[in-house]
């Protein structure tokens, strides 16, 4: 299968804010599930003034990365649709799934090329819903009305949406119930599909260390949905009634970095790598958050793999991450009185943190990774895959297309598509561009048992061997 993955490039460093981050690791991931499966990505090219420190990604053998000029402002270039750009991978490229990161722009995609009278394809758009613009943001829903529109737009035309939890589902549909019609809702709820967010690493477990004052690790970002002014008002009180304890401030951002600096129970602990980050986290006791607005939560989840529990609201991801349902956990609070409380139990005893450190532990890592989230969005791609059928009315008409494929063995893929696009059978061509676009040539060479490889940038047919 060929995949055409759009991430979302939202700011100059690649590396520490962008979802290419995670969409790069997750195909990684992916790679083991399914190694026949091949990845084109669009990448700033050198023009675009992105900063990058190449990983290897691209040099994956599954992966193939096409150079796309691309505004770097962290706002304004975030959402940049390009139609001539999509207008020309459409009409040269088989691709069989658009996995698309950036959902305002899913409508536009699925609609690219077909302005034109050159061959387009329609490929399977899957919109992956990262974030939501909703009412319980902590600032005007009117600022972002467009944006709102434009996921809703996405969602819509997209042939399925994926969320990252039943909140982040609810979040979306709560749009679509007061803005679109019934049958829209109907359309996005029937093609809605969960696929929970995963740690990257497969080699987390518990460490608890016997930390002489306890620490709790906030690895959250210190924005207003966040609603960090009330956790950290809240571990103000706590410690000046006299339980004391550390928290460990190691979010990827410094943003209002100096309003929590005067606490004297906050240490700092930035990384520049993944890696200082793990190492960081690594040994807390507990983790806190207040925050009013979440898709899934991965900094609550990271920290829960570790062992650490977990004290957060009673609602959004909260239930489902922690896997209320059949952890029965307990510390997830509905009021202020209820969080002072159950931080003073879980900072006083040490057996209480390690058994919900513990049993959190299992339920993320039975639940929540990569490897599990790879193989959870395969199975979505292949169920929205098999829904395009390549029908050919005659056998002899197989029989042409297997024969062409023997012919252009080695050659690029449109010599093949070209061939058999225009060959007749009896007098009559069984195909033509609009019963056998790009997308479904590609599958009826997968059927007949061929493939379609990339191979310095281009796509190359191999025909079956006998």
């Amino acid at each position: 299968m060929i995949i055409f993955a759009q991430p979302m490039y939202s700011r100059a460093e690649l590396n520490s804010d962008s979802n290419y981050v995670l969409i790069s690791s997750l195909i990684r991931a992916m790679a083991n599930v399914r190694p026949s499966w091949h990845f084109i990505l669009p990448f700033p090219d050198n023009k675009s003034g992105f900063k990058y420190d190449d990983d290897g990604f691209f040099k994956l053998s599954n992966v193939t990365r096409i150079p796309q000029r691309l505004n770097p402002r962290r706002h304004g270039g975030a959402v940049h649709y390009d139609s001539l750009w999509y207008d020309r991978l459409m009409k040269t490229t088989a691709i069989d799934i658009v996995w698309c990161n950036l959902v305002e722009m899913a409508g536009n995609i699925k609609h690219a090329g077909e302005a034109t009278y050159n061959d387009t394809f329609k490929p399977v758009v899957i919109a992956h819903h990262h974030y939501v613009v909703h009412e319980s943001l902590p600032y005007p829903i009117e600022a972002m009305e467009n944006i709102r529109w434009m996921q809703l737009t996405g969602a819509v035309n997209a042939d399925a949406n994926i969320f990252h939890s039943d909140h982040c589902k609810s979040m979306l549909l709560d749009n679509a119930k007061e803005l679109l019609s019934p049958v829209s809702v109907k359309k996005i709820k029937l093609n809605a599909r969960s696929a929970p967010l995963g740690v990257l690493e497969t080699t987390l477990s518990p460490v608890f260390k016997n930390n002489k004052e306890p620490v709790i690790v906030y690895n959250h970002r210190l924005q207003g949905y966040k609603r960090w002014r009330e956790t950290f008002d809240m571990l103000d009180e706590i410690y000046k009634e006299g339980t004391k304890f550390k928290v460990r401030f190691t979010s990827s951002t410094k943003e209002n970095l100096s309003h929590i600096l005067k606490y004297p129970f906050v240490e700092v602990s930035l990384g520049a790598t993944r890696e200082d980050y793990i190492k960081n986290i690594t040994g807390c006791d507990l983790n806190v958050t207040n925050s009013s607005h979440e898709t899934f939560c991965i900094s609550a989840v990271e920290s829960m793999a570790l062992g650490q529990p977990l004290v957060a609201p009673d609602g959004i991801t909260f239930p489902q991450i922690t896997g209320r349902e059949t952890t029965k956990y307990p510390y997830l609070f509905k009021n202020k009185a209820q969080q002072k409380k159950m931080l003073i139990k879980l900072l006083r005893d040490r057996s209480e943190r390690q058994k919900w450190g513990q049993i959190l532990s299992d339920h993320v890592l039975a639940n929540f990774t990569h490897d599990v989230w790879a193989a959870r969005l395969a199975d979505i791609f292949e169920e929205f895959d098999a829904n395009v059928r390549v029908k050919i009315s005659k056998s002899d008409a197989e029989e042409m297309s297997i024969d062409q494929m023997d012919k252009n063995d080695g050659n690029e893929f449109k010599r093949f598509y070209r061939a058999v696009t225009s060959s007749k059978v009896n007098g009559r061509s069984p195909f033509g561009q609009q019963s056998l676009p790009y997308s479904k040539a590609s599958r009826l060479v997968r059927r007949l048992g061929g493939q379609i490889i990339m191979s310095g940038g281009k796509q190359i047919l191999k025909a079956p061997k006998n």
